[in-house]
């Protein structure tokens, strides 16, 4: 089952982002039409990458780890201030109800236990998306409507298409220890 597990992980992990490589051109040149065999190209250049890491590249792996460790400690930084801080913002009242349903002795406690479910979907992605109508339509165009809060949020393709390959780049980093 563990065998089965990594290598379903190792194929969606290679799927994802080398389609979010694909959407981050797209954003970048308007021109560009994708083709499915470019989304598939991204995708074994990723597993060729983690491949050539892991067997030819070895004494290169320490210094790949401490990128990786930089970037997954300032990456989500790097997306979440401007995300958070350009951003449209929405509605407030999203942060003011707690409530306890499941009956936890005290309030705190409440709200630790169902801590986990609002850090895991993004809270702060959710309370700046921008249009929600423009974002589902951006799907049709980018695929991701993450993109689109980016662009939204920054105000720039540009920045939005760096904050998408930082998620790229953090997404092809544990390949490196596959």
């Amino acid at each position: 089952m563990a065998f089965i597990g990594w290598q379903a992980v190792t194929a969606s992990t290679a799927y994802l982002i080398g389609a979010l490589f694909q959407t981050v051109i797209i954003m970048v040149n308007s021109d560009f039409l994708p083709r499915p065999w470019q989304s598939m190209f991204f995708r074994w250049a990723i597993v060729a990458f983690a491949i050539f890491v892991n067997t030819t590249a070895s004494k290169a792996l320490a210094h790949f780890g401490r990128l990786a460790l930089v970037l997954h400690i300032l990456g989500p930084f790097a997306i979440l201030i401007p995300l958070v801080y350009l951003g449209p913002h929405g509605d407030v009242s999203v942060f003011n109800p707690f409530f306890n349903a499941r009956e936890w002795p005290t309030q705190g406690l409440s709200f630790m236990a169902g801590l986990p479910a609002p850090v895991f979907s993004l809270v702060a992605y959710l309370f700046c998306p921008g249009d929600p109508a423009a974002a589902l339509e951006s799907q049709l165009t980018l695929g991701y409507p993450s993109l689109f809060a980016f662009q939204c949020g920054t105000g720039s393709a540009s920045s939005a298409a760096v904050m998408g390959l930082i998620i790229v780049v953090l997404g092809v980093c544990p390949f490196g220890y596959a």
